[in-house]
């Protein structure tokens, strides 16, 4: 198992130096576009053989489960085009109308796509069902099952390297194709046993063996549907992103503190950063702007990204913070809301304060969001009109008894 993967990356690795320009250079938008044709254009070759085979021996022998299978193989071909398609316009790169780039097109696409396999995947449910209800007799050969064999051993290499492509450049499209192609080998294992089954025991599983390939496809595209639609939503930054910027942040240790840290993703490693970062005193405030300009030009560096970085000169004075935060308590246990002041950040500017509230709540509370920002904007305005109250709302769930505990993020 171990020389077989040694092969296999081997093959990964000159495939990739003859097709692709500094392929290691993964975090590279040009180079993930170069990845998804390669890796696009040897799934349609791979796809169309495949489909060229099972069908003809679906259609010789009789078995529906393989033309099934087959037909499979012919919707993953469309789903590769698409998806191929959808790379290309995803690198045409920024324009007057689409100032972030086309990257995301990559994930309407992959929706697009899914939605065809969901559908292909329900018009076999009803070929399997009438196969059960009059079975064919089927005709067997070696040269069939050898073909079955073939076909399984391709899905797997397809798998492993779109997977390993997929999680180099973070690729929905790619790693939903892998997902299928694992999928793919698994009904072809399943009608290659019904197969064998039906020949040595007389036993005809041929439209049960269809039904299971049906739900198979059927639930890949569900979950390759799910992924495109929750990237589109937003996801929250990854791991490794949040590490690299924790660990660049961590080498300036004037930066008091860091908030609104947000990483805006438009596909095709096409990215934008936007942070604040902190200082207790206006004597930082010249460094620290230097800092924020040195910062945008090492995220470039680092992610090829745009960088929008404030300087924020904070109030931290502990008895300010405290004030504020039994203020926000008192306002919320006297309106009887479940929530608590996460974060109070106050940025005392010429003319006026600027306070800023992170307020975690009970989803049961979301309904009264807007009604307890006027009861707070309302009780700072009171006390002081030089207060400009900013709030904005996390869901949590918040043990009752424990809604009182002050301990603010400052």
């Amino acid at each position: 198992m171990a020389n077989s993967k040694g092969v296999l990356n081997h093959m990964f690795q000159l495939i990739s130096r003859i097709f692709i320009s500094e392929n290691q250079n993964y975090s590279s938008p040009k180079v993930k576009q170069e990845y998804a044709k390669l890796c696009g254009l040897i799934e349609i070759g791979i796809n169309i053989g495949l489909f060229l085979i099972k069908y003809t021996i679906g259609t010789i022998s009789g078995l529906v489960s393989i033309q099934a299978d087959g037909l499979n193989n012919l919707s993953d071909v469309v789903v590769a085009i698409i998806s191929l398609l959808g790379f290309l316009i995803a690198g045409i790169g920024a324009g007057d109308n689409h100032p972030f780039g086309h990257g995301r097109f990559e994930w309407i696409m992959g929706i697009f796509s899914s939605t065809i396999v969901i559908y292909l995947g329900c018009s076999l449910i009803k070929e399997s069902i009438q196969a059960i209800k009059n079975p064919l007799p089927m005709k067997f050969d070696g040269l069939m099952c050898a073909m079955l064999v073939l076909s399984i051993g391709a899905k797997f290499y397809m798998y492993l390297y779109n997977k390993k492509i997929g999680t180099k450049i973070d690729s929905i499209s790619l790693n939903a194709t892998a997902a299928d192609s694992l999928g793919d080998m698994i009904s072809t294992t399943v009608i290659l046993l019904s197969v064998l089954v039906q020949k040595f025991s007389g036993i005809q599983i041929d439209g049960w063996a269809g039904l299971l390939v049906a739900a198979v496809i059927i639930v890949s595209g569900i979950k390759s549907m799910a992924k495109g639609i929750e990237r589109i939503l937003g996801e929250s930054m990854d791991e490794d992103t949040i590490k690299k910027i924790e660990s660049l942040l961590g080498e300036y240790p004037m930066i008091d503190g860091v908030s609104n840290l947000f990483v805006h993703d438009y596909g095709m490693g096409h990215m934008a950063v936007s942070m604040h970062i902190e200082g207790d005193s206006e004597k930082k405030k010249e460094q620290l702007t230097m800092i924020a300009e040195e910062l945008s030009f090492r995220l470039y560096q680092i992610f090829g990204c745009e960088a929008t970085i404030q300087v924020d000169i904070l109030n931290m004075d502990a008895t300010t913070t405290c004030k504020m935060e039994g203020i926000v308590n008192d306002t919320l246990e006297k309106i009887q809301v479940t929530a608590y002041p996460k974060e109070i950040r106050v940025l005392p500017m010429d003319t006026h304060t600027i306070v800023n509230l992170t307020i975690a709540c009970d989803h049961m509370e979301q309904k009264r969001e807007e009604a307890i920002k006027k009861e707070l904007e309302h009780v700072f305005h009171k006390i002081s009109p030089d207060y400009q109250v900013k709030i904005c709302f996390v869901l949590e769930i918040i043990n009752k008894t424990l809604r009182g505990n002050k301990n603010p993020v400052l």
